[in-house]
């Protein structure tokens, strides 16, 4: 598992600049992040299979500085840790299946 949350971190700094990542895989990734110190800044839910399939806004991260709280938030990657489980555990209530694409940096400060 730690080769694949390698892989992950290297598609993030050297690729794509974002991954795409199954329920379970976002739940390693993200403890993954957090013990690296980097944070989540962006993520797009997308509910593949089950009731209401599509794009999931209410499941989304989005990071900008003029929002002060998704920006603290942010800044903090066990609190951006904490977000992502709360995402994850209303994911699992729902049911179907999601992707997730994930964008992530460390934090300055």
């Amino acid at each position: 598992m730690e080769d694949k949350m390698q892989a992950f971190m290297q598609e993030l700094l050297h690729g794509k600049k974002y991954v795409r990542l199954s329920l379970d895989q976002l739940r390693a990734f993200n403890s993954y992040l957090a013990n690296a110190g980097f944070s989540i800044s962006r993520m797009e839910a997308i509910k593949t299979a089950g009731a209401r399939t599509g794009r999931r806004l209410d499941y989304d991260i989005l990071v900008l500085p003029e929002h002060e709280e998704g920006w603290s938030i942010f800044a903090d990657p066990d609190r951006s840790r904490a977000q992502v489980v709360d995402i994850v555990d209303q994911a699992v209530r729902e049911g179907g299946t999601f992707e997730f694409l994930v964008w992530a940096e460390k934090p300055s400060g």
